[in-house]
């Protein structure tokens, strides 16, 4: 089986840790080739589903998400795949979160309402934690806790970008994301501000 994990990317010669090392996990750990494709955006969709569906021929349908940067493009990207018959999984340190939204969105419409309806699995933690059942089966979110002791060997030959043809990526420099967001953003505070000097 050969399984793809798209990610949001800008082109340029860097690659995200993230992404590398859970495609390097899988390939190594749990025996299923996978390779990363960074999305260009304004990529053609069109040449993607003709690229995906030769690559995924005879092959069971899984492909992985990460690093989507709030890209409305790549979400859809996920609900069309989903309903093409696709496993659909995302990774990463926003994966729970992304996949189950923000809070009371009943009360605030405004939220964002998550991806349950389009991500059979949201992944967050180390790839360490991963397992093939949990790849191929497991349904809603799973988070494992971050430990010094992590698997670490990273492949780096894998990664393409994809604009309207698949293109192999030269590394020069990589990134290492963790936290996403501020951290106080979500906490509730009441606060009291004087009237304008107008009223």
């Amino acid at each position: 089986m050969g399984m793809i994990i798209l990610s949001h990317h800008t082109g340029e010669s860097y690659g995200l840790l993230g992404p590398q090392l859970a495609a390097s996990f899988i390939t190594s750990e749990l025996g299923i080739s996978t390779i990363v494709i960074g999305l260009l955006r304004n990529f053609d969709k069109e040449k993607l589903f003709e690229f995906i569906k030769e690559h995924y021929k005879n092959k069971e349908k899984i492909v992985g998400f990460s690093h989507l940067c709030g890209r409305p493009d790549l979400f859809e990207l996920i609900g069309e795949l989903k309903t093409l018959g696709f496993r659909t999984i995302l990774g990463g340190p926003q994966a729970v979160s992304d996949l189950v939204g923000e809070g009371e969105i009943e009360k605030y419409p405004w939220r964002f309402k998550g991806l349950k309806d389009r991500v059979d699995l949201g992944f967050g933690g180390p790839v360490d934690g991963l397992s093939k059942e949990l790849l191929e089966s497991s349904k809603g979110s799973f988070s494992y806790q971050w430990n010094t002791d992590l698997y670490l060997k990273v492949q780096w030959d894998n990664l393409f970008i994809f604009d309207d043809h698949l293109e192999k990526l030269e590394i020069e420099t990589f990134q290492v994301l963790r936290g996403i967001g501020c951290p106080y953003a979500s906490l509730k505070k009441t606060i009291f501000l004087d009237s304008p000097l107008l009223f």
